[in-house]
């Protein structure tokens, strides 16, 4: 197997980012990123266009974020389609997320349970952007459980303002449980990323002040996962299929490690770790078998509450859970205050 790390939900100047396609792509291989995900508002261009597959060191996964027509709510991530939903769909979100998922697509869930800011006046870019849909098993292919800028933005207040500022990061420690309890309920895969837009503010044609640059964001939010070894070898098409499999399963692998979510910023490059699951649906509790490769403390969160299973040394570890059946269960490495590893069990 061979471990990809790439950010995904970018976007570009083909909707509300400040750098076009080819520029997203090099910037992500500046940053070692094997791949990312670029997700602008209703639109394909990034992909049609050209910017999709490998490009700069990067494999591009060129797809689009689709909302509701009628409220502007229930973003949706989707990759994988070649065409958009037709606009009659445009104003029923189940009814354009069944729409990718028929076509082969992959469907995410956007920043499900955002808050938004609680500032006095509200920006475009600080105004709650939910889902207003009950979420159920097999809606989606995916939540995003982890969303930098959302997170930020809904720790936004007048209290907080100068902090957010000059300490964006630490109003980003860890998913909320809102968007977790999002994701338990869809029984899917979890993703997170950046939201990454680069925004640019300044008088006129002269937009000097650079706000959340893409460089730094791609040190952030990250996904991993697993491919065989053999995968990149294969065409992009193939590639693009067996990494989105990857990222989105339609059920965790049995014997490959699982998927998962850092954030760089509070424990480095998270390559390296690794959590198999074991004896779950068998007659005795679940284990779970782990590789870090540095120490972090280890916590269980599970739908009845957290288990603190303490400080973890480097190396391999085996972890009774307790648990028969550890659905909704995610596996937690923390460093400090922030969280570096979230691994979902669906």
């Amino acid at each position: 197997m061979i471990e990809m790390v790439g950010c995904l939900h970018i976007h570009t100047t083909c909707s509300d980012g400040s750098a076009t396609p080819e520029r997203v792509a090099e910037l992500a291989g500046e940053a070692g990123l094997d791949f990312i995900g670029i997700n602008d508002h209703m639109t394909l261009a990034a992909g049609s266009g050209g910017c999709r597959g490998w490009r700069s060191g990067t494999f591009v996964l060129a797809g689009a974020e689709i909302n509701d027509s009628r409220s502007g709510l229930n973003h949706l991530l989707a990759y994988g389609i070649d065409d958009l939903p037709p606009e009659s769909l445009l104003g029923d979100p189940e009814a354009y997320t069944a729409w990718v998922r028929d076509r082969g697509g992959k469907a995410i869930a956007a920043h499900p349970r955002e808050r938004g800011s609680r500032l006095p006046v509200q920006l475009d870019s600080t105004r709650a952007l939910p889902w207003t849909v009950e979420p159920r098993p097999g809606m989606f292919d995916g939540v995003e459980v982890w969303n930098y800028m959302s997170q930020w933005k809904s720790g936004l207040g007048p209290g907080s303002l100068l902090r957010s500022l000059r300490r964006p990061d630490s109003l980003v420690t860890c998913p909320s449980a809102d968007d977790i309890g999002f994701w338990r309920a869809c029984r899917c895969a979890a993703t997170g990323g950046p939201d990454a837009h680069c925004f640019r503010f300044g008088p006129g044609r002269w937009k000097w002040l650079e706000v959340f640059p893409y460089e730094t964001l791609f040190g952030r939010i990250r996904s991993h996962v697993f491919l065989e070894a053999g995968s990149r070898s294969g065409s992009e098409r193939e590639l693009e299929r067996d990494l989105l499999e990857a990222l989105f399963p339609s059920r965790l692998p049995e014997a490959s490690p699982l998927p998962f979510i850092s954030n760089a910023l509070a424990g480095r490059d998270a390559r390296g770790f690794r959590m198999r699951l074991s004896g779950a649906g068998g007659d005795e509790p679940a284990a779970l078998e782990l590789s870090l490769p540095e120490p972090a403390h280890c916590r269980l969160d599970t739908p009845s509450g957290t288990l603190d299973l303490g400080l973890l040394a480097a190396g391999t570890h085996r972890v009774e859970t307790g648990i028969g059946t550890p659905e909704g269960c995610a596996l937690q490495l923390w460093k400090g205050d922030h969280l570096w590893v979230w691994c979902g069990i669906f």
